[in-house]
């Protein structure tokens, strides 16, 4: 019976469908009563909704239990009715406790009763001592199943499968009943009406295949083994030959290893953090590397442009270097869609073209050239040169001629 339940359960959630009924628990250990602090006429609500143990052999998910961590109310005040039975209201909490010593309660001080006709009955029966039950509707977006024999820690102690764990959830509702919710549900309404959900599996496989958490630890070492040799290349040819790798670097751990993470010891914890923090600094290194190779790639094709039209002209080789330095590459790079700067080649060689005729050998009458953006320049001539600079200069001018493809003869 129990592997009929966990198929069905598992089939479901690969539905994105389960029983409404399936999403509200009867903590045996749990009750609703009414009492008056001294010298106050109004009733106040005793009422703990949620022990934070193991609610036993639960009609769909086998044993259960709701990480307190990862229990939040799903609006500020929470509703207590009576059979979750909306058009049954009693009253409503500002405020909810939730610890592990003492599980999920309303806060007596800020819970405020109706003016119901149900209100007045669960408040006069209480008064009598009419022993209600208490009962929690909650909606779960992250569960972990366990397979036979499985372990995991929740709300400070150890839980063995098979059974389910509800990591992450939003407290509904809270109500009170006359009978066990849970002992009527399976054969209700309920357990036939179903509803629209959206739940993170981790643990055994909705599939049928069991995948432990230490499998889903191992194999994201696996993802990581060797990363930590430098590749040179860039985050388009990673993406490209390894994407599996760049996943692990960008994104550091998938939700589901981040999940279980939380439901494992704190040594492990400790082991994947670490983890968490080598994947962004390797992911800081290769964006410096990629900064760093596009800008020397600007350089160099800025080099390459002002050779070829230097190549085309009359201006001296002891002037290519001055002419070099007239340019600052960064006044013209433009952010791609990854957001590096890239050389706008169009427009550096237009600026390049027209800064070149005011160094070319047109003197003027007092022997100066003329310059762009002031009144003139005054390089030095080829004979104020010492032998050992106008050697350096000429090699130099060599070696930009020759990246353009051209020869100083």
């Amino acid at each position: 019976m129990a592997n009929m339940i966990k198929d069905k359960v598992a089939e479901d959630l690969k539905r994105g469908k389960i029983p409404r009924g399936a999403m509200r628990f009867v903590d045996n250990l749990c009750d609703a009563s009414i009492f008056s602090a001294d010298g106050d006429e109004d009733n106040k609500l005793n009422m703990t909704i949620y022990s934070g143990g193991v609610i036993k052999n639960h009609w769909y998910w086998d044993d259960l239990a709701i990480d307190l961590s990862g229990l939040s109310m799903n609006s500020k005040t929470l509703p207590i009715l009576e059979d979750h039975d909306t058009s049954k209201k009693i009253a409503f909490s500002k405020e909810v406790l939730i610890d592990n010593e003492n599980g999920v309660r309303v806060n007596s001080d800020k819970t405020v009763f109706l003016d119901t006709e149900e209100s007045r009955e669960f408040q006069k029966n209480s008064k009598t001592g009419f022993p209600y039950q208490a009962s929690i509707s909650v909606s779960p977006s992250q569960i972990q199943r366990l397979a036979e024999k499985e372990e995991t820690e929740v709300n400070g102690f150890t839980m063995k499968g098979p059974g389910t764990v509800f990591r992450k959830a939003r407290m509904n509702e809270g109500s009170v009943c006359v009978f066990g919710w849970d002992n009527k549900t399976q054969s209700s309404a309920f357990s036939k009406e179903e509803v629209d959900v959206d739940i993170d599996v981790i643990g055994a496989s909705t599939e049928g295949a069991e995948t432990s958490e230490e499998e889903t630890k191992l194999e994201l070492k696996d993802n990581n083994k060797g990363t930590t040799e430098e590749i040179p290349m860039t985050r388009e040819e990673l993406a490209k030959d390894n994407p599996e790798l760049l996943a692990s670097i960008e994104k550091s751990v998938t939700d589901s290893v981040t999940a279980a993470l939380e439901a494992k010891h704190s040594g492990e914890k400790t082991e994947l953090v670490a983890q968490v923090k080598t994947g962004d600094e390797k992911t800081l290194k290769l964006e410096k590397r990629e900064l760093l190779r596009t800008e020397y790639e600007n350089k160099l094709k800025a080099s390459v442009i002002v050779s070829e039209q230097l190549s085309k002209s009359d201006v001296p080789l002891h002037l290519y270097v001055k002419v070099q330095n007239m340019f600052n590459v960064n006044d013209f790079t433009e952010g791609d869609d990854d957001g590096f700067k890239i050389l706008n080649e169009s427009k550096f060689t237009e600026a390049v073209v027209k800064e070149i005729p005011d160094w070319e050998e047109t003197p003027d009458e007092d022997g100066d050239v003329a310059g762009v953006g002031f009144s003139k320049k005054t390089p030095e001539t080829k004979a104020d040169l010492s032998e050992e600079d106008e050697k350096e200069t000429t090699d130099l001018a060599n070696d930009m001629l020759s990246m353009a493809g051209q020869t100083n003869e």
